[in-house]
C-alpha cells in the first residue's frame, strides 16, 4: 500500500502497489487506486477520511463493528444456509443486522476518526496493532504473527512524511560505535 499526497492531489490517495517480480532489471507491477478521501460518498457527503487496516483485520474489525468477522460470517451462513425463510426476509434480516451494526459501531467510529489529530492517529494505528498481537497471544494461536517493535509514518501535506515511532535495530545510546563495531566484524 501507498498512501499519500500526488503534486496535483487536494486530498491523499491510497493505491496498491502489486509487485510481481523483474525481468532484467525492468520490474513488473501494476498499480491500483483503492481510494482518496474527498470522494462524495453515495448519501452526498464527503469522504473525509480511510480507515483500512491491512493484513490481518480480524480484530480491527471487530473493534470498529462491534462484531467479530467468525461471528458475522457463522451468523449469516446459518440465517442464509439453515433456515426455511423466504430469500427476500433473510436478504431484509441481513440489511438490518449490517445496518445496525454500522449505525451504532461503524458509522461512529468513522466519524470520530475524522476528528483525530495526528498523534490520536498514531495511537490508534499502534493500539490496533498491540489488541491484535494480544488477541493472538492469548487466544491459542501459538503463531507470533504480530507484534514487536511498531513503525508509523504520518504523512500530511504540510509536513510530507514524519516518522511518529519508528524502531532502531540497534541501541541508539551506543550507536557512536556501531561503525566500529561492524568493522571489527568484517575483519577491517
Amino acid at each position: 500500500m501507498i498512501a499519500g499526497y500526488g503534486s496535483q492531489d487536494n486530498w491523499p490517495v491510497l493505491k496498491q502497489l502489486n509487485i510481481y517480480g523483474c525481468v532484467g532489471t525492468h520490474p513488473i507491477y501494476t498499480v491500483a487506486d483503492i481510494d482518496q478521501v474527498g470522494q462524495q460518498e453515495a448519501d452526498g457527503s464527503i469522504q473525509r477520511s480511510i480507515f483500512l487496516p491491512l493484513a490481518q483485520t480480524d480484530v480491527a474489525n471487530t473493534l470498529r463493528f462491534g462484531i467479530s468477522d467468525d461471528i458475522y460470517g457463522e451468523m449469516e451462513d446459518t440465517l442464509m444456509n439453515k433456515t426455511d425463510l423466504p430469500s427476500d426476509v433473510k436478504q431484509r434480516i441481513m440489511q438490518q443486522i449490517t445496518g445496525y451494526l454500522y449505525s451504532t459501531y461503524g458509522g461512529p467510529f468513522a466519524a470520530e476518526i475524522t476528528m483525530l489529530n495526528i498523534p490520536e492517529l498514531a495511537e490508534i494505528a499502534e493500539t490496533m496493532i498491540k489488541v491484535t498481537s494480544f488477541e493472538r497471544q492469548y487466544n491459542g494461536d501459538h503463531y507470533a504473527t504480530v507484534g514487536g517493535p511498531i513503525d508509523i509514518l504520518a504523512i500530511t501535506p504540510n509536513d510530507g512524511p514524519v516518522w511518529i515511532h519508528k524502531k532502531h535495530y540497534f541501541d541508539p545510546d551506543t550507536r557512536d560505535n556501531l561503525g566500529r563495531l561492524l568493522r571489527l566484524q568484517h575483519g577491517e
